[in-house]
């Protein structure tokens, strides 16, 4: 189901559950800010600092114009591609219908144009194609490593952790990465964000047709080793 930017806004939201992160600053202050309810912030602030604001990362996505971010949550990272990027469309899509609220908070803020759809996956998108689409998916796909994610962090919502955390042997990864090529105009990319300490590159490579093009680049987050990568897929 697709919402555009006027769609699913309330002025009864309660503004008070959000917290702003600044993807872009001017000389006084912050210009474009991004709204998020924290029990729906995936990392994408950490990913953002160590991988996609890095000056090698902009250069060679200088060209893209359209963007959309799979799994999207806030939207942290499209968000931050779109204004640095300088493109011309940005599209988000999450299973979670309730990450709408504060997307349209944000689009109020930054007075943008952008697309939401409620979708699992590719399965309800039926927006155009783009040059670049960026996830960061559930990364746990079985049941132990998610009780591990919830004690270690002592969650309180199972059933929310289990939403956004958990990718049960890889079902949502393994269609993601078939069918990415059918979203992608001639040239584009596909990023997938994932760590290492759970899901081995390889792993993801080998749910993707023969022969196919793709670059990993590993990244140490608060850690002294690379705990984090990403895949790169291209069309």
């Amino acid at each position: 189901k697709k919402f555009n930017h006027l769609l699913g806004y309330s002025k009864s939201m309660k503004t008070q559950l959000y917290k702003e992160y600044c993807i872009k600053k001017n000389i006084f202050d912050c210009e474009n800010k991004v709204y998020y309810n924290p029990k729906y912030d995936g990392g994408g602030p950490l990913f953002i600092e160590h991988i996609f604001s890095k000056e090698e990362f902009l250069n060679n996505n200088k060209n893209v114009k359209s963007i959309l971010e799979l799994c999207s949550g806030p939207g942290f990272i499209g968000w931050y591609l779109f204004h640095q990027l300088e493109a011309e469309t940005v599209s988000f899509s999450d299973l979670n219908q309730e990450v709408l609220e504060g997307l349209n908070l944000t689009n109020k803020s930054n007075n943008s144009n952008f697309q939401f759809y409620h979708s699992d996956g590719f399965d309800q998108y039926t927006g155009d194609k783009v040059d670049l689409i960026v996830s960061n998916p559930p990364f746990f796909n079985n049941e132990e490593q998610l009780y591990a994610f919830i004690n270690w962090y002592q969650l309180q919502d199972e059933k929310l952790a289990r939403f956004i955390a958990l990718d049960k042997d890889f079902n949502l990864h393994k269609r993601i990465i078939k069918e990415y090529p059918n979203y992608l105009n001639d040239g584009g990319k596909f990023i997938l964000i994932n760590d290492i300490r759970f899901t081995k590159p390889e792993t993801l490579v080998s749910f993707a047709k023969p022969n196919v093009k793709y670059e990993v680049n590993q990244f140490k987050i608060n850690n002294k080793i690379p705990n984090y990568y990403t895949l790169t897929f291209y069309k």
